[in-house]
């Protein structure tokens, strides 16, 4: 009987092949073929004159180079740069792992001990699971009351000590912190860190408008000026960095305005859960008191009532395919809490920049496997944050392309492909209906901020070739359309290559 081949040690021997022979490939520009004038010419007539580009092309099997332009040139990648911090996840982590949130019992206080985990009480998760933001907050209320724990005599404690407490970059657009994209990165997040704010018309005209937040928190104060009239649109504004919001202008009918980034992540995730154990009987006589040190509760007895766990293959998913940044950004910090617990720090934290130190000492052991010419590119790489929104980023179309090839050869090289958006079928890519007559056949990340469009993954040729590519543009001036275009024919070329 011929046992089944093993699809991990084939890719594991592919990892070697391409540690000895293919990356050194760099150096050596493919002949010119057909497809490859194509792309050069593709590339040669931009829109804008302002704007560069920068593209790679290769075997994903072989590493074999096919195509540069400027592919040595660092760019900002916008959310391209997600792809490092996916792919140092799934190897520093593993496949299997999971954010776990717990509630337990120490004494008189009821503790929530954080994880980082970005998918607690996510809208879409949420929704894919058929129940509310709060629905965690509902059965950790019934478990306390299966636990006859009715009356919580002490504190409700938030131990927050696994990630640090600058919520917002540094390098973000101050202009952006009421947008969900840059929502806060907190240990204990809800619903992406936003409100879902609501206005509707009062019963008389002139009256001030109706509100209503969801989450539903009695912490955020709402400075109402907007009149209900049958004219004008209502608009919201947060001046500062709390939970303070303007709205204004008028309103006529229910205008929903969409998730609007909150400032502090722990008050809003404290604030709510007392509010939905009260509801369900369960009362916390003490206050809401935050821990952010980590020897405040080691050595505490304690009684487990209820977890909350989110697997990585979902956090990969809404980095992937939605482009959610706030997931990405707690995976960088994660990924920075690990690297530090695992060089013995004492105190361990999640931060941007252990979150660096994370993701460069993981490229450095791929470094190990590949040859010095390859090192040196790699060493040039500056990652700032995890979702791409910091402008410090740089990477170079041909680093990304080597991160594809590597992850492609690694055992879990389909769970990293699995997770970015497939034309056709699912994420940034089917919403845009971006490459539908490629469905299947195109697994890519996109990015976009402005002035930058980045498209960046795997396509499949009709005879099984997998071919791995990078084009990122920058200094784009007027409307980006014309880069999408650019960027779907691109891989249209790429799904025609031959085969030799």
């Amino acid at each position: 009987m011929v046992s089944k081949p093993n699809p991990g040690s084939r890719k594991m021997a592919r990892l070697s092949v391409i540690a000895a022979t293919v990356l050194v490939s760099w150096a050596q520009t493919a002949a010119a073929g057909e497809p490859a004038e194509r792309l050069d010419a593709l590339l040669r007539s931009l829109p804008t004159s302002k704007a560069v580009c920068g593209a790679a092309v290769a075997d994903a099997d072989t590493g074999g180079v096919l195509f540069t332009h400027h592919a040595d040139t660092p760019l900002i990648p916008a959310s391209n740069a997600k792809l490092f911090v996916m792919a140092a996840a799934l190897d520093i982590l593993g496949a299997d792992f999971q954010f776990t949130t717990s509630l337990v019992v120490s004494g008189d206080d009821l503790w929530v001990v954080g994880s980082g985990d970005p998918g607690f009480g996510d809208p879409r998760l949420s929704a894919a699971r058929g129940e509310s933001v709060t629905a965690v907050f509902d059965r950790w209320a019934a478990a306390l009351l299966a636990a006859d724990r009715r009356v919580i005599v002490g504190d409700l404690v938030l131990d927050e000590s696994i990630f640090d407490t600058e919520y917002v970059h540094p390098d973000w657009d101050p202009g952006d912190l009421q947008k969900w994209f840059a929502a806060p990165v907190g240990a204990l997040n809800l619903n992406d860190n936003c409100l879902d704010i609501t206005v509707r018309p009062a019963a008389r005209a002139g009256d001030p408008v109706l509100w209503e937040a969801i989450p539903p928190t009695t912490i955020v104060q709402i400075d109402n000026r907007c009149k209900t009239r049958g004219s004008g649109n209502p608009v919201i504004h947060k001046p500062g960095r709390d939970l303070r919001y303007t709205i204004s202008g008028g309103c006529q009918k229910a205008w929903p305005f969409g998730p609007v980034a909150g400032s502090d992540p722990g008050a809003v995730f404290g604030d709510v859960l007392r509010n939905v154990l009260q509801q369900h009987g369960v009362v916390v006589e003490g206050s809401i008191r935050r821990v952010h040190n980590a020897a405040e509760k080691a050595g505490r007895p304690h009684t487990l009532i209820a977890e909350h766990k989110t697997s990585l293959a979902d956090v990969l998913n809404r980095i992937g395919k939605d482009s959610q940044n706030l997931f990405a950004e707690c995976l960088l910090k994660r990924l920075g809490y690990e690297w530090q617990r695992r060089q013995g720090s004492p105190q361990a934290t999640g931060t941007w920049a252990s979150g660096r130190a994370a993701i460069r000492a993981w490229l450095d052991d791929q470094q190990g496997q590949a040859t010095e010419r390859v090192a040196e590119r790699w060493a040039g790489i500056s990652i700032a944050d995890g979702s791409g929104l910091s402008r410090s980023n740089r990477l170079t179309a041909r680093q990304i392309v080597e991160l594809l090839i590597v992850m492609h050869s690694r055992p879990d090289g389909d769970r990293f492909a699995e997770s970015l958006s497939v034309a056709g079928r699912d994420g940034s890519l089917h919403r845009k209906k971006r490459l539908s007559d490629l469905t299947g056949a195109v697994r890519a990340k996109t990015g976009t901020m402005t002035g930058v469009k980045a498209l960046s993954g795997y396509v499949d040729t009709p005879s099984g070739r997998r071919l791995a590519f990078s084009v990122l543009f920058n200094g784009i001036t007027g409307p980006s359309a014309p880069f999408n275009e650019l960027h779907d024919r691109f891989c249209r070329v790429l799904a025609d290559w031959p085969d030799s």
